[in-house]
């Protein structure tokens, strides 16, 4: 999925140039139309480094675990050329497949989709366009899988510029070598540039994990349940046992439970595609449910019932019930007694 600002971010995005092809021109381009530009060479900045930029652009180089992690918290990547490889097939960040088609002829025109980023990359620009040996040397996308947006092709209907977002961030690969030859003043590859930049593209935000889960009753005797509450609820909560995304047990909020054995929950939060990154816990501590044994009664020959009168006696390995009645009787010399002492019993966590 795939959020969009119409305002436009321009003169407040710091911008760091990654690779080297037209690096000191696109930084003078760039500044001068409002961005604050950053030329890194062939030197990955530090996610530290990384976290001030809300763009990268990243000239026919491989990044690295850093600049992926710094796409799934929000960052907007712009690729050229064969940085598409590293973008797609290394880094995973677009579910598609990237091989290189060489050279396919200076000038080869770009067509521009009408959907709604296509048409932000498309402003200022002719559709079709070209720009001499900036639209000579391109990459092929194939197995183009979900949440991948083809915005741009060459002839034959060949993805030129594929897009999609990765976590919280969004990466535009344009598949060519729009950067050779980028003058400091206008060009239609700088404008393509300008418009990435400004298109306002971003991922789904994950959302926060739970904060705390609260439980009606957190000990419990064997066969008795409890509700869930979790805290922090986001979208839908999923809820699992063994580990956070371990076996799932249901979704929803509340949710009543009743384990066999003391158990440890855990809620995560599901929302716009995303999960939670963690997972808020909560133990429910299981004991074994009292049985007849544990009736207490002052006499001789003790023999419990479910009656007032007559019916059999209870072995006493049967387990007691909430809010129950149990009757007592004694044996003194082989006789029973025909009266029965009334024990009602009544469990705090049934």
């Amino acid at each position: 999925m795939l959020l969009l600002s119409g305002i436009q971010v321009s003169k407040a995005m710091n911008v760091a140039i990654i690779g080297s092809n037209g690096n000191a021109n696109i930084v003078t381009y760039l500044t001068n139309n409002g961005f604050t530009a950053t030329d890194f060479g062939t030197t990955i900045p530090s996610a530290a480094t990384l976290a001030s930029y809300q763009a990268v652009v990243l000239l026919r180089y491989a990044g690295n675990s850093d600049l992926s992690a710094w796409v799934t918290n929000g960052g907007l990547l712009i690729t050229e050329w064969d940085a598409a490889e590293w973008a797609i097939n290394t880094a995973h960040l677009l579910n598609a497949t990237a091989t290189s088609a060489g050279n396919v002829g200076g000038g080869t025109p770009i067509t521009f989709s009408g959907s709604t980023l296509g048409v932000k990359l498309n402003t200022g620009l002719p559709n079709p366009y070209s720009d001499g040996g900036a639209t000579e040397y391109f990459y092929n996308f194939t197995s183009i899988g979900g949440g991948v947006e083809t915005l741009g092709t060459r002839p034959t209907n060949l993805p030129a510029i594929i897009g999609g977002a990765y976590g919280s961030g969004y990466t535009f690969v344009i598949g060519y070598d729009w950067a050779d030859g980028f003058p400091a003043t206008s060009s239609n590859s700088g404008t393509l540039l300008k418009n990435a930049l400004n298109s306002g593209a971003t991922g789904v935000q994950i959302p926060a994990n739970p904060t705390s889960i609260a439980a009606t009753y957190t000990v419990l005797c064997n066969g008795a349940g409890t509700s869930l509450t979790a805290n922090g609820a986001v979208g839908t909560v999923y809820w699992y046992t063994s580990s956070c995304g371990g076996t799932q047990v249901t979704t929803g909020n509340p949710v009543n439970v009743s384990p066999g054995s003391t158990t440890t929950y855990y809620a995560r939060n599901y929302n716009n595609g995303q999960f939670s990154a963690g997972c808020a816990s909560i133990s429910i501590i299981v004991n074994p449910r009292p049985t007849v044994a544990d009736l207490q009664a002052t006499g001789t020959g003790i023999k419990w019932y479910l009656t007032s009168t007559g019916g059999t006696a209870l072995a006493s390995d049967v387990q007691l019930q909430n809010n129950t009645h149990y009757y007592a009787s004694q044996t003194v010399n082989g006789v029973e007694s025909t009266e029965r002492l009334d024990v009602l019993v009544t469990m705090t966590n049934p």
